[in-house]
């Protein structure tokens, strides 16, 4: 839309329609199923996140490429989601099935279903760079 200036109604019809569409997914915290979902369908797919999204009801493409990014990936969590996915369906189970009830919820960036997890307590409290300290105004500042 280059060099064309929106009417207001033009802009308030388009606005109306973008809210009220049916497919509009809510931000909400991911269970530790939809974790061992999305591990098990990775393995799978791969980066294909629109075949990996197929199989969730409520989680588009880009949100599930985030949550594999940011807490999955980044934690080196998706190993032992597999071995956990591996360990619940070789007794003929299908994580598919899993009742949310069955696993902790885990937050949408951060780790609260795993707080007893030996590996997350550690990043927690270890810096990860310890050439960096924290001033009085809570900004990192290098050695100098």
């Amino acid at each position: 839309m280059f060099g064309k200036k929106s009417s207001a109604l033009s802009l308030k019809k388009r606005h109306s329609k973008l809210t009220n569409q049916a497919e509009v997914v809510k931000r909400r915290k991911y269970v530790h199923k939809e974790d061992l979902m999305l591990a098990k369908y990775f393995r799978m797919h791969e980066f294909d996140w629109k075949k990996v999204a197929e199989k969730f009801s409520n989680r588009t493409p880009i949100m599930l490429k985030n949550r594999y990014y940011l807490f999955i990936r980044k934690n080196d969590l998706l190993q032992k989601l597999l071995d956990e996915v591996d360990e619940y369906e070789k007794d003929g189970k299908i994580v598919d099935e899993m009742g949310v009830e069955e696993g902790p919820e885990t937050g949408d960036s951060d780790d609260e279903g795993l707080r007893g997890s030996k590996d997350i307590e550690s990043m927690e409290s270890s810096p990860s760079d310890e050439s960096t300290s924290v001033t009085q105004n809570g900004k990192k500042g290098g050695l100098s």
